[in-house]
């Protein structure tokens, strides 16, 4: 549901301690380094709008909120149970168990037809990697063209290696993981083999990178 390293955002809940934040919401974020059977230990959080770290007491309370490895977020209400400071400052914050999480499912992806390369490399050592480009991409999959004389598995998982150039000429290389959801042929492509797939695990950067990318091309068409 959550991997070390997860991005993990914290909204302050206001009491008589904070009573001057009671007419905004406080937006923190910080990383999962390490957790219990109760407890998420993070690193120290940083205030979404100034960039900058704040001191918080024990008992402080705060809704949290994480993207899960299936693409959904789950939110809970926490409480700040420790701090121990160090070489790196870490929050030991309350976990209600799995049970209590509130689970919202993602929006869909904004989908965008776009020309970029990608590297595709099959987990199974039977097909080898290959060159080819994207059809469509959004930030939950892409589909891809299957070159002559290369082969994809029909099921399975696959590494991509995405390439994202921006319209400020810099070309960013991101690296997802995805399942081969089908393979198939549409008419005015033929003979060109086509492959649907679906991102089921990603860095959060990186799928923020590829959702800019769409943005970006979204934008430029609707200006056409």
């Amino acid at each position: 549901m959550i991997k070390i390293g997860t991005v993990i955002n914290l909204e302050l809940i206001p009491n008589d301690k904070n009573k001057k934040e009671k007419q905004k919401v406080m937006k923190y974020k910080c990383k999962l380094i390490d957790r219990s059977k109760n407890a998420f230990i993070v690193d120290e959080p940083v205030n979404v709008q100034t960039g900058k770290s704040e001191h918080f007491y024990e008992g402080t309370e705060f809704n949290l909120s994480f993207i899960g490895i299936d693409g959904a977020i789950y939110s809970f209400k926490t409480e700040l149970l420790a701090v121990r400071k160090g070489k790196i400052t870490m929050y030991k914050l309350s976990d209600p168990g799995k049970e209590k999480y509130l689970r919202t499912q993602r929006r869909s992806f904004v989908r965008v037809e776009v020309t970029t390369d990608v590297a595709i490399h099959p987990k199974n050592p039977e097909y080898k990697p290959f060159r080819t480009y994207t059809i469509d991409i959004s930030g939950g999959g892409l589909l891809i063209a299957i070159p002559k004389r290369c082969r994809l598995p029909k099921e399975g998982q696959v590494i991509c290696y995405i390439a994202l150039p921006m319209q400020s000429g810099e070309i960013h290389y991101v690296q997802a993981e995805c399942k081969i959801v089908r393979q198939f042929q549409k008419e005015e492509l033929v003979p060109l083999m086509l492959a649907s797939l679906q991102i089921t695990d990603i860095k959060e950067r990186d799928q923020e990178k590829i959702i800019r990318y769409c943005f970006e091309h979204e934008l430029l068409s609707k200006q056409k």
